[in-house]
């Protein structure tokens, strides 16, 4: 596993954030809102750039989560802004420099360990964590867990 820093270019976004969520409930949600974007992009005329992802907010500086309070954004980068609709969102997001590593296994085993290492390695640098992260899923839920690959950033400054 090798953690890099990188400058992330700014990207169209297209995404809905859901509130108050509980951990429990993060599987149910997250494919169908995935199937819900992806549906609408389409329609619109988009086409997705790259893996979906998502991106858990109001984390600690520790990179802990009020874990029955999960705030989240639950998006793609697409190739051009469209029409907002109800909870689906649109915009561009700045350019950002982050610490980021591919991480391949099931995704209860090890992540916790990742994130500590990520935020070490800000520290590393003088930056200071962004209180969010990106998780971009980069195979689907048919692939056995133990071979999950998920690239995960963490934006500083």
């Amino acid at each position: 596993m090798k953690i890099e820093k990188i400058t992330k270019p700014e990207q169209t976004i297209v995404s809905i954030t859901r509130t108050g969520l509980n951990v429990t409930e993060l599987p149910k949600i997250i494919g169908p809102t995935f199937m819900e974007l992806g549906k609408y992009i389409s329609e619109q005329g988009a086409n997705v750039l790259s893996n979906p992802f998502v991106s858990f907010k109001n984390m600690h500086e520790t990179g802990k989560l009020d874990e029955s309070q999960i705030e989240m954004e639950i998006g793609f980068p697409v190739d051009k802004r469209i029409p907002e609709k109800d909870l689906i969102k649109a915009y561009l997001l700045p350019s950002y420099k982050a610490m980021t590593v591919l991480y391949v296994g099931n995704y209860d085993d090890a992540m916790i360990d990742i994130y500590k290492q990520l935020f070490e390695e800000i520290k590393t640098v003088g930056g200071t964590f962004m209180n969010c992260s990106y998780e971009y899923y980069l195979s689907d839920e048919e692939i056995d867990l133990s071979k999950q690959e998920t690239i995960i950033e963490l934006p500083y400054r």
